[in-house]
């Protein structure tokens, strides 16, 4: 290998001589009075102390022959590579963590509101078929056929003391898998969007109610139906949020979601200067209206 080398440092002294006949200077006059005039010597002594490993090592130790002036090897010149500090790694996860911060919160409160959306939808079609599913299997042409607010008839062997427990009762009868609730308390219970209006340990089944199979809470109050359809146990109970209010029509058994009955009262966030904007119970038809949760 070291002859290899002397014999092209010949060749290439000899080139660099033609080329000083031609006149002016040359790369090489200028390394020789820096660097490039003793990178032979030194590529030459590496190879008296180190022994060579394969040919291939020719081929990028000395590079003469593709006009590289200044012969290159790897043992001798060691390149540093770029690199992030650490203080450019700890900025930049610092600034990945701010703009998370400042964007999954309100990415999980959009995905939340978008599954209440989709199970207020569910559960509107649900009790518009369980109510005709009353009338069928009873027939009736409507729920006053079933004696709806106004008997106290036993069903099942059942008493009531009133009649709209006696309602709840009926439409019960048509989820399979579901399980009676004389009452459902909510430990912490909002009747505003707003979180403003707070009760604590509060009975929504005053008049009774039940938890279908999929775990999602039925209640009867003031003959409005009220459904959870996060059901009692995950909360946030939050009336506007996942709790919404139906009215029941007995002659069409059909159910209507409810909206404010004075529109000028500020309906469902819709006038943020009357105090009743922020009551949950007037977003339902909001919600099922606008096909989703814009408040």
């Amino acid at each position: 290998m070291k002859t290899f080398l002397i014999e092209k440092k010949e060749k290439y002294n000899e080139k660099h001589e033609k080329r000083k006949t031609r006149g002016g200077t040359t790369l090489l006059d200028r390394q020789d009075k820096s660097f490039g005039g003793i990178v032979w010597e030194k590529i030459l002594r590496y190879y008296d102390t180190k022994a060579v490993r394969s040919n291939n090592n020719v081929g990028r130790l000395y590079q003469a022959d593709r006009k590289i002036y200044t012969p290159h090897f790897t043992h001798a010149i060691h390149v540093k590579k770029a690199a992030f500090t650490l203080a450019e790694v700890l900025i930049t996860l610092g600034i990945i963590g701010i703009v998370a911060a400042m964007t999954i919160p309100t990415l999980i409160s959009n995905y939340q509101k978008k599954t209440y959306v989709v199970g207020l939808k569910k559960e509107y079609s649900i009790l518009q078929q369980s109510f005709k599913m009353m009338l069928v299997n009873s027939d009736c042409l409507s729920l006053t056929c079933l004696g709806w607010g106004s008997s106290l008839d036993a069903v099942d062997g059942r008493s009531f003391t009133d009649t709209n427990t006696r309602n709840m009762y009926l439409l019960f009868k048509q989820f399979k898998g579901a399980h009676w609730l004389d009452e459902c308390i909510y430990t912490t219970y909002y009747s505003s969007v707003d979180n403003s209006l707070k009760n604590e340990n509060y009975n929504l089944c005053t008049n009774g109610g039940f938890a279908g199979a999929d775990g999602v809470l039925y209640a009867m109050q003031n003959s409005q139906i009220y459904v959870d359809v996060n059901g009692i146990e995950k909360g946030p109970g939050n009336l506007g949020r996942d709790i919404f209010v139906f009215y029941i029509d007995s002659e069409k058994a059909m159910v209507y979601p409810r909206a404010g009955w004075d529109l000028g009262k500020g309906y469902c966030m819709t006038d943020m200067s009357k105090p009743q904007a922020v009551w949950g119970s007037y977003c339902t038809k909001r919600v099922l209206d606008e096909n989703a949760m814009n408040y």
